[in-house]
Parts: C-alpha cells; sequence; structure tokens
C-alpha cells in the first residue's frame, strides 16, 4: 500500500515547478477569499467564506484549501500541487480499499489484495487524471473525489457490519454534503452507493435490507436536494448565463436539447476510450456539436451504453468488480454533467470520479488471468499508464506549451490560439502574439477580447492609430467586454483627453467592479488634473483589486508625496 504514494510522487514529481495557468487565476491568484487568509486558522477569512453571497454553491471548503495554503506558502504553485499529490495518493488508497471490499464481498478473498493493489496503482498512474492533479485548478474534482470515495467505501463497509450498518449509511450521507462544500458533482454520491448495495453486497443480503437501505440514501438525497436546492440553482443560472465569456466574444452555453445530445456523444466519442487509451489529451478540445437525435454519432454512443447496461445485466452474478466498475462509471458525476449545461461540454478533470469504475473493470479483468500472464499484463499497464502520465505533465510545465498543444490539438478552436496570444504578448513576443490574434479575428471579426488585446499591443508597440481603429469600433458596436473600455480609455488619457477617458474607465468598472487597471488609470487622470487627494483614494481601490502591481504603489507614493505625506 505504501507503494501508491511513492508511485503517485515519481510520476507527477515532473511538473512540481509548473506555473499556476488558466483558471488558476480566478479561482486563487485574484480571489479575495484567498488572499484573505493570514494564517491557517484564520477566523475572519473563515467567516467571509461562509458568509459568501453565493452560498455554499462558491465551494467554501475548495476555497478554504487554496487559503491554507496560502498561508502558509504565499502563491507558491509547487506548494499548490504538493497537496494535490497527497490528495490523490489519498485517493490511490481510498481506491485500494474500495476494491479490497468489493472483492471480500463477492467472495473472491483469495485474490482480494492483488484485486485491490491492482485497482489504486492503475488509479495513481491514468493520465486522464493529470488534470485534477497538476493543474491546481484541478483540486476540487480531486478533493471532491476523497469524501465520494470515503462515502462508497462507507457503503460496502454497511453490507458487511449489521452492527453499525445504519451509521455507515449516515457517513455517506454526511460525505455527501462535505463533498458539496467542495464541488456540486458530490450529489452523485448517494445514487453510487445504491449501485454498490445492489451489486456488491454479500448475496446473503436479501432484498427487503437492500431496500431498506436504498430507501434512506434517497430520503438522504431528498434532503440534500433540499437544502442545497439554491445553490445548484444559482450554480446552473450562473453556468447556463457564462456573462464573462460571453462579453470576451465567446459562443453562449448551449441550450439543453443539444448540450444533452453532444455530452452523451462526448461521453462515448472522448472519455470512454480514453478510460483505456488515455492519449491525446487536451486541456480545450474540440467537441462538435449535436444538433438531432438522429445524428449517427449520438445513435452510436447511444448503444454503447445501452451495451454497457446490457453487459452488466448479464455478469451481475458472475463478475461483481468488473459489474459494479460498470456501475460506477454510468452512475457517476460524468453522467450528471450531461444534464447539466456548462459552457465546455468536455473537461478532463471531470472525469476523475469516473475513473473508479474503470480501474475496478480493468482490475477484474487482469486478475482472471493466469498468474504470471496477471502480473506481466498489470506491469505493463502500468508501465504505459506511468510513461504517459509523465510525458503529459511534461506539457503543464510551461503555459506556453500547454496551450500550444491545446491548439495543435484542436487547430481551429479559438480560445487556445487568444490565450497564446495572451501569453506570447506578456512574454514580449509581439509578433507572434499578433500572428494569434489575427487568427482569432479572421474567424470572428467582432471577438471582444482579441479585439481589446491587440488594441492594448498596439498601444505597446505605439501605433495609436491601429488601436483607436479597432477598439473604436468596438466601443460602437457596444460591446460589454471591460477592457476594451479599459484600453481606450488609456488611449484616451495618453492623448490627453481627460473626461473621454474617465467615462470610458468608469464604463470599463460597470461591467466590472473588480477590473484590474481601471482604479490606477483613473487615479493618474486626477493626478494630472492637480487633484492627488482624490487619485489617492482609486490607487488604493486598485490595491485592494491588484495588491502586487508595483505601479499602483509607484503612483500611490507620488501622490502621497504631492500632499507631503513624505512616508
Amino acid at each position: 500500500m505504501l507503494a501508491l504514494p511513492v508511485l503517485v510522487i515519481l510520476l507527477y514529481s515532473n511538473a512540481e515547478r509548473a506555473p499556476f495557468v488558466f483558471d488558476d487565476r480566478i479561482h486563487i491568484l485574484d480571489n479575495p477569499y484567498v488572499r484573505a487568509f493570514r494564517s491557517t486558522l484564520d477566523s475572519e477569512a473563515i467567516s467571509k467564506l461562509i458568509h459568501n453571497p453565493s452560498g455554499l454553491a462558491s465551494r467554501p471548503l475548495l476555497l478554504a484549501t487554496y487559503g491554507w495554503n496560502f498561508a502558509s506558502t504565499g502563491m507558491d504553485a509547487g506548494a499548490f500541487r504538493r497537496i494535490n499529490w497527497l490528495i490523490h495518493a489519498v485517493n490511490a488508497l481510498l481506491v485500494f480499499l474500495i476494491a479490497f471490499e468489493i472483492a471480500a464481498n463477492a467472495g473472491a478473498a483469495g485474490r482480494r489484495f492483488q484485486a485491490a493493489l491492482f485497482s489504486g496503482a492503475l488509479f495513481a498512474a491514468h493520465p486522464l487524471l493529470t488534470e485534477s492533479v497538476t493543474y491546481v485548478s484541478g483540486r476540487s474534482s480531486s478533493l471532491c473525489a476523497t469524501f465520494y470515495f470515503m462515502g462508497l467505501f462507507a457503503v460496502l463497509r454497511a453490507g458487511r457490519s449489521k452492527s453499525l450498518r445504519w451509521p455507515l449509511l449516515a457517513a455517506l450521507i454526511v460525505c455527501t454534503l462535505i463533498g458539496l462544500l467542495v464541488k456540486q458533482e458530490a450529489i452523485t454520491l448517494p445514487a453510487a452507493g445504491v449501485v454498490l448495495i445492489w451489486l456488491a453486497w454479500p448475496e446473503t443480503e436479501t432484498i427487503r435490507r437492500r431496500l431498506t437501505a436504498t430507501s434512506t440514501l434517497a430520503l438522504g438525497t431528498v434532503l440534500i436536494l433540499a437544502i442545497q436546492y439554491r445553490p445548484l440553482a444559482d450554480t446552473s443560472a450562473t453556468t447556463q448565463n457564462n456573462w464573462e465569456l460571453l462579453a470576451a466574444g465567446f459562443e453562449s452555453t448551449l441550450a439543453f436539447f443539444p448540450y444533452f445530445l453532444t455530452a452523451i456523444t462526448a461521453y462515448c466519442s472522448y472519455y470512454l476510450w480514453r478510460f483505456v487509451l488515455p492519449v491525446n489529451l487536451s486541456l480545450d478540445p474540440e467537441i462538435a456539436t449535436v444538433s438531432t437525435p438522429l445524428s449517427a454519432p449520438f445513435l452510436i454512443s447511444v448503444i454503447v451504453l445501452c451495451a454497457l447496461v446490457y453487459a452488466a445485466f448479464c455478469l451481475h452474478k458472475s463478475r461483481t468488480m468488473l459489474v459494479c466498475g460498470i456501475g460506477l462509471i454510468l452512475v457517476s458525476p460524468l453522467s450528471a454533467y450531461c444534464v447539466f449545461p456548462l459552457a465546455d461540454v468536455v473537461a478532463e478533470h471531470r472525469a476523475y470520479i469516473s475513473v473508479l469504475g474503470l480501474v475496478l473493470v480493468l482490475a477484474d479483468l487482469i486478475v482472471s488471468l493466469p498468474g504470471a500472464a496477471r502480473i506481466s499484463v498489470w506491469l505493463c499497464l502500468i508501465g504505459l499508464y506511468g510513461w504517459l502520465t509523465i510525458e503529459r505533465n511534461a506539457v503543464w510545465n510551461s503555459e506556453i506549451a500547454l496551450w500550444q498543444d491545446a491548439s495543435q490539438k484542436a487547430p481551429e478552436k479559438v480560445r487556445p490560439h487568444l490565450n497564446l496570444g495572451a501569453l506570447y504578448q506578456i512574454s514580449g513576443q509581439r509578433d507572434q502574439a499578433i500572428r494569434e490574434y489575427e487568427f482569432v479575428l479572421q474567424r470572428d471579426s467582432n471577438h471582444s477580447a482579441a479585439v481589446s488585446n491587440l488594441g492594448a499591443l498596439y498601444l505597446e508597440v505605439q501605433e495609436p492609430g491601429k488601436a483607436e481603429e479597432l477598439l473604436v469600433r468596438a466601443v460602437e458596436q457596444k460591446s460589454v467586454y471591460p477592457n476594451v473600455y479599459l484600453n481606450l480609455g488609456v488611449l484616451r488619457l495618453r492623448q490627453g483627453r481627460y473626461d473621454e477617458a474617465r467615462d470610458l474607465l468608469r464604463q470599463a468598472l460597470k461591467f466590472n467592479p473588480r477590473q484590474a487597471m481601471a482604479h490606477l488609470n483613473l487615479g493618474d487622470i486626477l493626478f494630472n488634473q492637480g487633484r492627488p487627494a482624490d487619485a489617492i483614494k482609486e490607487y488604493l481601490e486598485e490595491i485592494e483589486v491588484n495588491p502586487d502591481f508595483a505601479l499602483t504603489h509607484l503612483h500611490l507614493a507620488q501622490a502621497q508625496e504631492a500632499m507631503e505625506r513624505l512616508k
């Protein structure tokens, strides 16, 4: 068992120093709830999390773990990632225990340890899980899985422990509630528990007892939904509204019916085969929209899913572990995502919990082989998965490499090129940045984020005419993307057109009250108009939003100096 955490460290250590990437900035680097932590027991910061306007939908326990990381080590991506390793190692051990219990309940005591070890090691090494471990924000899925797996283990123990049965079933409900404080996908845990009650409990358990246990979990689920209805509804509304991405120029979240068809198709065409052969992984894959149930890919996906259900029905008495694996794949958060419209139909970290079912299926198939072949096949799989995991982790060591990889695997998708342009721009590779932005604008001439970023880039290279042409057109088209107004405001500030600049910056703040750089530039306008006291107020507002930006502190100091506050 000690080999499992060692395996995690060996496979993931090559990405320890990888940077924060993608949504890490929103969820961690610029998150005021995370930055509020001054110590691990900061009661004020914890209170802010609990009283968040979004309530339990804000994932307070997840944010608390980020806050504890920040309080202990600052914004050290390696330290955050090492906690992700620890979570993944714990989960591999829990997978070991789950497989150990299923094998015992199935009467397979002779191969119980091997089945458990195979399952835990395959889970630890599986490349599809790299996004949940190496990507710091992927902690939402791996930490939720910790409580999910604890709940499943409790249900399995309840099948063999009559004296503690009801406390153990209650433990699953508690794990669901705690899991929901991390991520909403924990809501599927009671359904997964029901699957194990019917498929994994010992044959000596009567139908009546199973029905009673099922009713208990069903009642618990109803109570949880009653408690969590508002947070879940708020989360659904926020994700479907998807205002920030729409403002930036990306497509809206699909309506329910095409989303459902597309998600079911992607379930089979993207996820299922990658469970077994996890290659061609991507942070941002291209998924074709399916708009009719008569589509061939959708029909094939339905046939595959029906075949899995039929296989489980035929084998439920003879291959308990295999059937449990199929059941946990079908009744998992990945299935729930099919009826919960999100902007991205596919994200690999969502498959984290579902991989539990896959490793149970593989372990059952491996332990059914003759002794020598069993070990050889298992070692070959671990070797293959381990190599693919190391290779995939190497991509995360550079955010540019990560988005180059995504753009190569989805060459016509806009977001990888937009993000590459931003990264090239930040690193001073202006020609490459312009090329990426022009790629985006060739496909969508009104893409607000590309227009805004390219306008800012032209300002950097002292080409105000090109910047003005782009930004004015976007404003005239009534863009709701705040950076458009911010960048045009900066241009007007440089032109000395202070009143126009102030109006544009106020408009940027109207669209996003925490818009970085807006208060800084408003302060500069007021300072240039001989109003240092008012400028100081704006600079202090900027520091609240953007505390580590050196230029704000410099300009604040200059304004204080103008007020003769020399300290």
